[in-house]
């Protein structure tokens, strides 16, 4: 079997990482696999990977970093160029099957997904909503992608992908293909976002959950002394930890993280890890912002923490509360999207009773008097290696695509 994964680039989020790891985990499996991408990880050819970079020359390159600000003029000038690399190197390899990751945030536009059904089946796998709305990642509360998304969309306050006018035309493009191709299926990590999928245009077809998965030999706990001696930290009070690929994001809830944190009843340290910062006005919470920092030294960040906050609006499978509970750190979340599938209250963590301040506030306090107390019976390590170990993810993924290359052979 010759697999083609497409993704756009490795730092844009957590479904370019969950791309990247499976590459590696199905090619270190012996499987034949090709990894298209505009910026692949650095390193990338000592792990065997045989990486295809795309919009690199020019004018590919100029068209991807200007054009793409004008969905409009992108549309009518700038695909069509890359459309002809992709058809290129897709006819060179000759794959059985391609999955694809992360489209819609690349601005790359829906229409490589056509270009890829000339050359095998397609799974496309989801890891936000965008696929079946006209711009956003997260609907929240917005049932447009059911009914058909308008240029009245509302504003979400999340990174939107194209401005409202277009919101209408990039709907009806992406339900088009999504009805009309018998080929093309999805994987999606949560049956949260399955349903949401399934809902929308993505009605009547073949949607598979598969959760994502993580490396868990490098994702384990470490000595909780040891981790704070790596960045520092003082011993002596309760360690809460939060982190983003950007903090600053309105749906990452940081706003209501810094609200609640003013309202602990007890000195507390608060790490944070990703780009930006949080700033807390309160004299018992001690700040300490860790930054970007690489994969490998986020198991000590983990560590060190007694428990991990996620406090987001909208999430569909977030990486990190994996890689949380593998470091067998329990997390706190809202009760909201994806993340009611991966929070079990008294084995993963704690749900707050609903999505406010004054409830997140609350949990945090329960929280930290359940540590104090010893009233805890997390089963954080055993559950991610039971669901979320990345060879199991890697298998069912290929076994996915057996079956879709099957039902393609005999159509």
């Amino acid at each position: 079997m010759k697999i083609v994964i497409l993704t756009h680039q490795y730092s844009i989020g957590g479904g370019e990482v969950v791309a990247f790891q499976l590459a590696e985990t199905m090619t270190k499996a012996g499987v034949e696999l090709y990894y298209i991408s505009g910026n692949p990880p650095m390193g990338e050819e000592k792990k065997g990977i045989n990486v295809i970079r795309i919009n690199q020359k020019e004018p590919q390159r100029f068209i991807h970093k200007y054009l793409v600000k004008f969905p409009g003029l992108y549309r009518n000038f700038g695909r069509d160029i890359f459309n002809k690399e992709l058809d290129s190197i897709l006819s060179e390899i000759h794959p059985d099957i391609i999955n694809v990751h992360g489209v819609a945030s690349t601005h790359w536009d829906v229409s490589c997904i056509g270009i890829c059904l000339k050359h095998a089946p397609v799974v496309w796998t989801l890891h936000d909503m965008s696929s079946f709305t006209g711009r956003c990642g997260h609907a929240y509360d917005c049932k447009q992608y059911i009914t058909g998304c308008t240029e009245s969309c509302p504003d979400l306050h999340i990174p939107l992908l194209i401005p409202p006018k277009e919101s209408k035309l990039a709907y009806q493009e992406k339900k088009s293909i999504l009805q009309n191709n018998h080929h093309l299926s999805a994987i999606v990590p949560s049956k949260w976002l399955g349903d949401r999928a399934s809902e929308g245009s993505w009605k009547n077809k073949n949607v598979e959950i598969i959760p994502n998965g993580i490396p868990l030999d490098k994702y384990k706990q470490i000595d909780t002394s040891t981790a704070r001696d790596y960045f520092d930290i003082p011993k002596d009070l309760p360690v809460i930890m939060t982190a983003a690929s950007n903090l600053n994001y309105k749906h990452k809830g940081n706003d209501i993280l810094c609200s609640a944190l003013a309202m602990v009843n007890e000195p507390i340290i608060l790490i944070t890890a990703g780009h930006g910062s949080i700033d807390i006005k309160s004299d018992k919470v001690t700040v300490i912002n860790l930054g970007f920092i690489d994969s490998n030294e986020l198991p000590y960040a983990f560590s060190a923490a007694d428990m991990f906050v996620l406090p987001s609006l909208a999430e569909n499978h977030p990486m990190v509360f994996i890689e949380a509970i593998a470091c067998e750190t329990p997390v706190i979340a809202f009760p909201t999207t994806g993340l009611l599938d991966c929070v079990i209250p008294k084995q993963t963590g704690w749900l707050c009773d609903e999505v406010s301040v004054e409830s997140l506030a609350n949990t945090i306090n329960t929280a930290i008097n359940d540590f104090r107390s010893g009233n805890t019976t997390f089963k954080c390590r055993e559950i991610a290696e039971r669901e979320y170990d990345i060879s199991v993810q890697a298998k069912r993924y290929v076994s996915f695509f057996e079956k879709e290359i099957a039902k393609y052979k005999g159509f």
